[in-house]
């Protein structure tokens, strides 16, 4: 009469891994950790194209308000990637005096299109919050900052982060940022710093000139140069890239 469900196979297997450590949770539970896909139990089927002459296939809930599941206590676990449409269709399958426990971070992934169930819940329902950290160790400077940004206070400088403060007296904008980085990339390489074969550089965004797409280019500009690398102009439909021979190429 229980179930643990999540949006995805990763997170499905994380809970497994830990809940199934006890023995009597392992031989009781490990079926009934599953995705909340794979609860409501979805099937293709096949229907009439709209405008064309042809058959064509959706996939569908098995489980409905016509076909309930019979589970007395459901666990959502990672809550905040549920988006509405598909908590409505698992609140549809379910019966009356369900006991419903969403677990999930308000820091952590949204959905990938619409609002999280998750927001809802924390507005409507009794919660409890998690403070203590115990996966990571307590004297972490990585975990210290992250508390700080969390509670709206910047990060400090400890063992664990270096804060680059720029020469500049006044906030510029991400144009010239992005040309202070593009050069400091270059002197890190030199210092010894920055390694790209072993370190990674992470932007909340992808466009924008501080974007991974921009800060990337500076990186490959700066270590084709380097290497002394033939670089070709590549027309790819509406983008222009400039690959260098020896780039790693990712599809």
């Amino acid at each position: 009469e229980i179930a643990v469900v999540s949006f995805t196979n990763r997170a499905t297997g994380n809970i497994r891994n830990a809940l199934c450590k006890d023995e009597v949770i392992a031989t009781t539970l490990s079926g009934q950790i599953l995705t909340i896909h794979k609860i409501l139990e979805y099937q293709p089927e096949f229907y009439q194209h709209p405008t064309e002459d042809r058959m064509t296939m959706r996939f569908i809930p098995a489980r409905t308000a016509a076909n309930p599941l019979g589970i007395r206590i459901l666990i959502i676990e990672e809550a905040s990637m549920l988006g509405l449409d598909l908590w409505m269709k698992l609140y549809d399958a379910i019966l009356p005096g369900i006991v419903i426990v969403y677990v999930g971070d308000i820091n952590q992934l949204p959905p990938v299109f619409g609002k999280s169930i998750m927001n809802y819940a924390l507005a409507k329902l009794p919660v409890i919050e998690l403070t203590h950290v115990y996966r990571t160790a307590l004297d972490s400077g990585i975990l210290v900052n992250a508390h700080r940004v969390l509670k709206g206070l910047p990060p400090v400088e400890n063992k664990d982060t270096d804060i680059i403060v720029g020469k500049a007296g006044l906030i510029t904008g991400q144009e010239q940022l992005s040309v202070a980085m593009g050069k400091a990339f270059n002197t890190w390489y030199a210092q010894g710093t920055y390694d790209p074969e072993q370190d990674i550089i992470l932007s909340p965004w992808n466009k924008q000139p501080l974007g991974t797409n921009n800060l990337n280019n500076w990186v490959a500009q700066h270590l084709g140069e380097k290497r002394q690398a033939m670089v070709f102009e590549v027309l790819a439909g509406r983008r222009k890239l400039y690959l260098a021979v020896g780039d790693k190429v990712m599809v």
